[in-house]
């Protein structure tokens, strides 16, 4: 994050002080700087009030970039009265009272971003940085506290969201998604199979077809048989050679036919499931919500 860094990869975990995502120290002294500033403003704050306040939190996010610039933690607290920013042991590094702020927002750095918020004094303070992995989440908590200074009701987006599958413990492709290795097939199948219920004739026929398909494949080696032991070896019947190879070619014919009919069926059902699928694909993803295309 910041001048040429990167920010934490999804799903790790780093040691704190690991210098990969460090920000420019202009910006570190910048916010250090508004901080005392604040805490000037505020008035001093005894001992006791360093501890988180026991007021009910409504946001809390944890940041996986710490005030020097490096992997580590802190916490964000929003409540109904203060925003406050909260050591990975429960002391309260920075607090600004809401009735002092006036918008808040999301800066978008290299690889991640800060939350700044904009006093009603007209200064900007940035508050808490994270990793581009967690901008999303701070971006909403903007928002959320644009509304507690503005006075209107807390309306944000933040479910919890999950890493792993909560069956098998295995890491999930994406955040909130499904697990692989735990899907019933099964029941994949038959949700597969509900889409064939509408042409449960055409598929009737099709097995009925397929049947007579291979019965039929068994009827040529029955003629050859014939023709070879009782036309061909004894040069006897030889009158009943054209009756055989009339019926050869009946059975070709016949079988012809039946690949023709199963060879539409096929394309007919193929078809037609297949646009019942993205017409089924297409409802659901009107109905998603918008925040799941923000994840994308």
């Amino acid at each position: 994050m910041g001048d040429g860094g990167t920010g934490a990869p999804h799903g790790s975990s780093s040691p704190p002080g690991l210098p990969a995502p460090r920000v420019s120290s202009a910006a570190v002294r910048e916010e250090s700087h508004v901080r005392r500033r604040i805490d000037a403003r505020c008035g001093p704050r005894s001992p006791a009030a360093k501890t988180a306040e026991p007021e009910s939190a409504l946001i809390r996010l944890e940041a996986d970039i710490d005030p020097e610039g490096m992997f580590g933690r802190q916490i964000l607290e929003v409540t109904d009265r203060a925003v406050r920013v909260l050591t990975p042991g429960g002391a309260v590094a920075f607090r600004i009272p809401i009735k002092e702020i006036k918008s808040a927002r999301n800066e978008p750095l290299v690889g991640g971003g800060r939350l700044l918020l904009t006093t009603r004094a007209g200064e900007c303070v940035p508050i808490i940085s994270y990793s581009l992995t967690l901008a999303a989440r701070f971006s909403e908590a903007a928002r959320g506290i644009e509304q507690l200074a503005r006075g209107e009701p807390l309306l944000v987006n933040l479910p919890e969201e999950r890493l792993r599958c909560a069956r098998c413990l295995r890491l999930l492709p994406e955040k909130d998604g499904v697990c692989p290795a735990c899907v019933d097939r099964n029941k994949t199948f038959r949700r597969i199979l509900s889409y064939l219920h509408p042409y449960r004739r055409q598929a009737l026929l099709l097995t009925v077809l397929a049947i007579l398909q291979t019965l039929v494949n068994l009827v040529p080696p029955q003629i050859q048989g014939a023709i070879i032991d009782g036309v061909l070896t004894t040069h006897k019947n030889l009158h009943l050679l054209f009756g055989w190879v009339a019926a050869w070619l009946g059975v070709v014919v016949v079988s012809t036919c039946v690949q023709i009919g199963t060879g539409r069926l096929i394309a007919f059902l193929a078809g037609s499931i297949a646009a019942d699928l993205r017409a089924s694909l297409y409802r659901a993803i009107e109905f998603l919500q918008v925040s799941y295309f923000d994840k994308r």
